[in-house]
């Protein structure tokens, strides 16, 4: 696991920034969002990661491997959403967001998104086996009908 981390976390990062620009330019046109769009970004380079790293092992990930796959998924997330929550701060210093509360919230969120990082990296390793799985069937059934 230790040899997938730069090259799975520069992923994650291009699929989420990739993930964000697209989703944001859609609810701009279409006119349609609401708070679970801001998800779709994040679901999606989570489940690129699990896929992403059972191409690269031929494995889905270990319950352990998840984990830390759901750990780099939501410190890259973070790192990537920091800037704009000072921002915030930032555009209202002495207002309604007292850094403690902010600070909080943003905490809770980040558990949250740890555990939704797990799910969909379990998920994305789960679908990229199944697919290469049925790949390897019809590849059998082909060199049968063949032979």
């Amino acid at each position: 696991m230790t040899g997938h981390i730069l090259p799975l976390s520069l992923r994650f990062l291009w699929v989420f920034l990739a993930a964000t620009i697209g989703v944001a330019l859609l609810t701009g046109l279409i006119g349609l969002g609401n708070a679970g769009t801001s998800l779709i970004p994040f679901w999606a380079a989570a489940m690129d990661i699990g896929a992403r790293f059972h191409h690269r092992t031929g494995q889905r990930p270990t319950s352990g491997e998840a984990w830390q796959l759901a750990g780099l998924c939501t410190l890259v997330a973070c790192l990537i959403s920091a800037p704009f929550v000072y921002l915030v701060l930032a555009a209202d210093p002495g207002g309604a967001f007292s850094p403690g509360l902010l600070l909080g919230v943003a905490a809770g969120l980040a558990g949250v998104m740890f555990l939704l990082a797990r799910v969909f990296v379990w998920l994305g390793g789960r679908n990229a086996a199944k697919v290469a799985e049925k790949k390897a069937q019809k590849e059998a059934r082909d060199a049968v009908a063949h032979f």
